[in-house]
């Protein structure tokens, strides 16, 4: 019994490589979202778009029965008893394995921003976050986005519909990715687009009127208003399940 924790790449390519070279185990690919493995990276390229998931996905139920892959959705792991080779599932069932696989991924890293909780304050990570954002949008003439890389994706799919400002706490835009000089013709590139940039910022809160967002103040008390804020800060690992386990983790 191979059990893999999480649907995204990682784990649908162990799950593939695995039945290339076992074609009798039982695989079982466990999903908490409620489709099966998907082209995350294309979330920001459904923006304004009205899409179905099912056409965002890697491969259809079809290619899973004939791997002979059980993917559960709309389940995740509460608990893992290691010494029992168990995984307890939300629903309560046990799981037993013999190879386990935490493929866990990662989420949006949310900074401890004061009014982060707003209504209108989104990270895009899922396939939900694209609708509540479209879901949004008739009411967006101004929008605030982060300048992590989807952070830019999302920018410019959304300047086609509204005000956009990109605030960026580093000095530079993409400073992990590209040099100074490639982040300033990138700077360059957006502002000729439309979209305005300001870098080496420092947010002091997101504001908001009766629970929703109404814009981002900076610590010099320059105020940006907005009725969408997109976070693009970055990703954190989901390591508490691990950890929780006595599994020791590094990054």
């Amino acid at each position: 019994y191979y059990v893999i924790l999480g649907n995204g790449t990682a784990g649908f390519n162990a799950a593939k490589a695995i039945r290339e070279r076992d074609k009798t185990g039982t695989v079982i690919l466990i999903s908490e979202e409620p489709y099966r493995t998907y082209n995350r990276p294309m979330l920001t390229k459904t923006l304004l778009a009205d899409f179905e998931p099912s056409q965002l996905l890697i491969h259809d139920e079809a290619w899973y029965q004939e791997k002979n892959i059980l993917n559960l959705t709309d389940l995740h792991a509460a608990k893992l008893l290691i010494d029992e080779k168990e995984v307890v599932l939300s629903n309560g069932d046990h799981l037993r394995y013999d190879k386990l696989i935490l493929a866990t991924g990662a989420e949006c890293f949310i900074p401890p921003i004061a009014g982060a909780d707003q209504e209108g304050v989104l990270a895009l990570r899922r396939i939900e976050d694209v609708h509540k954002l479209n879901q949004r949008l008739p009411k967006v003439k101004q929008a605030v986005i982060g300048g992590g890389v989807l952070g830019l994706e999302a920018a410019w799919e959304l300047s086609r519909h509204a005000s956009v400002t990109v605030l960026e706490l580093a000095p530079q835009l993409m400073g992990r990715q590209l040099d100074v000089a490639a982040s300033s013709m990138l700077e360059e590139s957006i502002r000729l687009a439309g979209i305005n940039t300001q870098t080496n910022v420092s947010i002091q809160a997101i504001e908001g009127n009766q629970g929703q967002v109404s814009g981002v103040r900076l610590a010099d008390g320059t105020f940006y208003p907005a009725e969408l804020v997109l976070i693009s800060c970055g990703i954190k690992a989901n390591t508490s399940l691990a950890i929780e386990a006595g599994i020791e983790c590094g990054r």
